[in-house]
C-alpha cells in the first residue's frame, strides 16, 4: 500500500501542476480519497477517464523525474510548517491553526485580511473597517 500511496501523492502533486483550475484538479483529488477509502488503491488512474481528463500530461511529468522533485519540495515545504502540522488537512490563517475548526477557514481568512480589494468571498459574512491609510480590514459579522 506504501507505493501506491507514495504514487497518488506524486500524481495529485503534478496534476495541481498540469491543472491549473481547481474545477480539474479537485474532483480528481475527490475521486481518489474515495477510492482509497474504498481500499482501491490500484485504481486511481480511473478518475483521469471518469473526469475527461487526459493523464498523458500528468504521467509525461511524473516519468521525466519532474514528479519526484515537486513531490520531495512539497514534502519539504510541509516540514518546514509552523507550527507543525498535525493531520489533514493542516490550515493555518494568519499564524493560527485552524484546528477542527476549518469548516470556517473563509471566515477565518476574511477577518485576518488586510487590503483593498475585498475578495468577493468575504462580501456578506464581513464589513470593511479601515485600519489605516489606503488599508482597509475585515470585521466579521456576527452570524
Amino acid at each position: 500500500m506504501e507505493n501506491y500511496l507514495t504514487l497518488q501523492y506524486l500524481i495529485l502533486v503534478l496534476l495541481t501542476r498540469v491543472y491549473l483550475m481547481q474545477t480539474d484538479h479537485f474532483p480528481f483529488i475527490y475521486c481518489v480519497e474515495k477510492l482509497y477509502q474504498e481500499k482501491k488503491y490500484t485504481e486511481w488512474e480511473t478518475c483521469f477517464e471518469e473526469l475527461d481528463l487526459d493523464p498523458k500530461p500528468v504521467l509525461d511529468c511524473y516519468n521525466s523525474g519532474i514528479g519526484q522533485a515537486l513531490g520531495l519540495q512539497y514534502i519539504d515545504e510541509v516540514n518546514a510548517l509552523e507550527p507543525p502540522k498535525q493531520y489533514v488537512p493542516w490550515i493555518v490563517v494568519d499564524g493560527n491553526p485552524l484546528y477542527a475548526d476549518y469548516t470556517n477557514f473563509v471566515r477565518d481568512v476574511c477577518k485576518a485580511y488586510r487590503g483593498s480589494n475585498i475578495p468577493r468571498a468575504c462580501l456578506g459574512i464581513t464589513r470593511p473597517v479601515t485600519i489605516g491609510p489606503n488599508r482597509v480590514g475585515l470585521h466579521v459579522n456576527e452570524l
